[in-house]
């Protein structure tokens, strides 16, 4: 398995122990644009930094310039997509199999919405894609899927169908199992619930879903 961890801009937190997680791991780093300031100033050095620069403070900027072992694409400001679709089809194409995004919630709704989104296309099937901060993680899965989710004992679980349907939904170790049932976009029962386990069971069928949980 290939794995990248990618900075983009937005809140500015990650969780305490991450770089001693990681370090067990061949892991990438990824930057979008002003992402690179992020990943600085938590002691991470990109290998990768994509974006129109439009954000970026320039001593950020400046000093990945003078280190030739980050490879930097400046592309104009006037483009069809985002900083971070052009990282991630990047790492894609690099055959990055999951990607961890730091410091991509908080900030405008419009780009948490779709920072989301995208990952939720058929284009990322085949990637594990998990959003992080400090106490949280949000990972989007594509089915069929069969796994354990790592959560944070009587912390928060919450399961967000982010396609039309997720069929039959099964989750054990959480206070409200789930058994074969079909999700829907916009439903509310599967959110809010509470893990009784370290290790949460869940498996669907179809469709695409994001598992948000306290860890």
């Amino acid at each position: 398995m290939t794995v990248a961890l990618l900075f983009i801009n937005g809140c500015s937190g990650i969780p305490t122990g991450l770089k001693a997680e990681l370090s067990k791991l061949s892991v990438k780093i990824y930057c979008a644009d002003s992402g690179a300031a992020h990943a600085l100033r938590h002691g991470f050095k990109p290998d990768l930094l994509i974006g129109d620069f439009d954000s970026i403070p320039d001593e950020s900027l400046s000093k990945l310039r003078s280190d030739p072992s980050v490879r930097i694409e400046e592309y104009p400001a006037d483009k069809a997509k985002s900083d971070l679709e052009l990282v991630a089809v990047r790492a894609l194409n690099s055959g990055v199999s999951e990607l961890i995004i730091a410091c991509g919630l908080g900030g405008s709704l419009d780009h948490l919405f779709s920072n989301i989104l995208l990952f939720a296309s058929e284009l990322f099937k085949t990637m594990k894609v998990t959003f992080i901060d400090e106490t949280s993680r949000s990972t989007i899965l594509h089915g069929p899927f069969e796994g354990i989710i790592d959560a944070k004992l009587e912390g928060l679980v919450s399961l967000v169908p982010l396609s039309k349907e997720v069929g039959k939904v099964f989750l054990r170790g959480t206070k409200w199992a789930l058994s074969g049932e079909t999700l829907h976009q916009g439903d509310s029962r599967s959110i809010r619930n509470t893990a009784t386990e370290r290790k949460i069971l869940l498996q669907f069928e179809s469709g695409v879903l994001m598992i948000h949980r306290e860890v």
